[in-house]
């Protein structure tokens, strides 16, 4: 009897809560982040398949990391002057490179 009234109430609970897919409204853009001792790159995907490249300066220095911080600066001010927000962000394999993920509702 147990056993019944406990399969009642997840069929209660599964039906008053329905799974909801979660789809994404608006406009999407991908920045892809390698950053090497040697040289690093930056590619923006933006809608409709349009990309970006930049180059960001390899080297431990200050100079070089300065010039590669104010390279991410500038675009992610960019994006989100254009009305972008960033939502995800996940790091590459071996931790060599960084995805963020920029949604404009």
């Amino acid at each position: 009897m147990k056993k019944v009234f406990l399969l009642g109430a997840c069929l209660v609970a599964l039906a008053s809560v329905p799974v909801r897919a979660q789809a994404v409204k608006g406009e999407v853009v991908v920045v892809r982040m390698v950053d090497l001792a040697s040289r690093g790159k930056v590619v923006v995907v933006r809608p409709n398949g349009k990309t970006e490249e930049y180059d960001l300066n390899g080297g431990l220095n200050a100079n070089s990391m300065k010039e590669a911080g104010l390279t991410i600066q500038r675009l992610v001010t960019t994006l989100t002057q254009e009305g972008y927000t960033l939502k995800s962000t996940f790091s590459g394999s071996q931790g060599f490179g960084a995805t963020l993920i920029f949604i404009k509702e």
